[in-house]
């Protein structure tokens, strides 16, 4: 093992402890802190070598949540088509975003979006508590006491999502503060200049009322003839909230053309 590679798992097993993790948690500040820090070495290390790795392991490093089975045959959707513009709606650390820019075309855009940071980490917080108690009056040992807290994209991942996304891709990270139909008019005003979206990469809200607001309020910014993928249609049906299943199948079809679905 490399140094920095040992450098991380120091630091990863000293932030990921109960009492580190446990004051992290009652702050923003240091909850990103402990992000940054944990980030770091890995990130140092693909700014060095890891441009050696193949997209996905790079992805990785960051912080990607699909499997790569998935997020594959998406990049093999961009490749294809070879989009100008695309909106990814659910940005997680990032990894997605980093990863397709690899297939994007020299110069395209991304705008990937999600919940701002703050929220993301103030939800958090707040289930854990509701969940601790409940597991406390049971009488049950509540799972990963030294859990660390995901406070989404933070203002350090966009800088980083900026600085290494590949082919000269503009990468921009906008934060949703939950008023879909404002975003959707902002983003397509003024950070696309009144351009319309090529594609639509969907893997946010899973719920029914999620996805129905947030793809009715961005829909009408897709291109006629322009793609709409919608991750975790199966997922979806699995964990019994099936929203986006239920979107999928209820695409209207003067509207849409299904082309294609993963089964994995």
């Amino acid at each position: 093992m490399d140094l920095p590679m040992r450098i991380k798992t120091a630091l990863g097993n000293a932030l990921r402890s109960r009492p580190v993790s446990s004051i992290c948690r009652r702050s923003y500040t240091l909850a990103n802190l402990q992000d940054m820090i944990l980030s770091l070495p890995g990130l140092l290390y693909l700014i060095s070598k890891g441009r050696t790795l193949d997209p996905y392991s790079q992805a990785r490093i960051i912080g990607i949540g699909q499997i790569e089975e998935e997020i594959k045959w998406v990049a093999d959707i961009i490749r294809k088509h070879q989009p100008q513009y695309l909106l990814e709606l659910g940005t997680q650390k990032g990894g997605n975003a980093f990863f397709l820019s690899h297939y994007m075309p020299e110069n395209g855009t991304i705008i990937t979006v999600d919940v701002a940071p703050r929220i993301i980490f103030d939800m958090a917080r707040s289930n854990y508590r509701r969940k601790e108690k409940r597991k406390q009056k049971a009488g049950i040992a509540y799972r990963k006491p030294g859990m660390v807290f995901s406070s989404g994209c933070t203002c350090f991942r966009k800088m980083v999502l900026r600085r290494l996304a590949a082919h000269n891709c503009n990468l921009q990270s906008f934060y949703t503060y939950l008023q879909p139909e404002e975003d959707a008019q902002y983003i397509h005003s003024t950070l696309l200049n009144g351009e319309l979206f090529d594609v639509i990469f969907y893997d946010a809200d899973k719920s029914k009322h999620g996805i129905n607001a947030i793809l009715d309020a961005f829909l009408p910014f897709l291109k006629i003839n322009g793609l709409l993928v919608i991750q975790d249609i199966n997922y979806s049906v699995d964990s019994g909230n099936n929203g986006m299943r239920l979107y999928w199948e209820n695409l209207p079809e003067d509207k849409f053309r299904r082309v294609g679905e993963l089964t994995i």
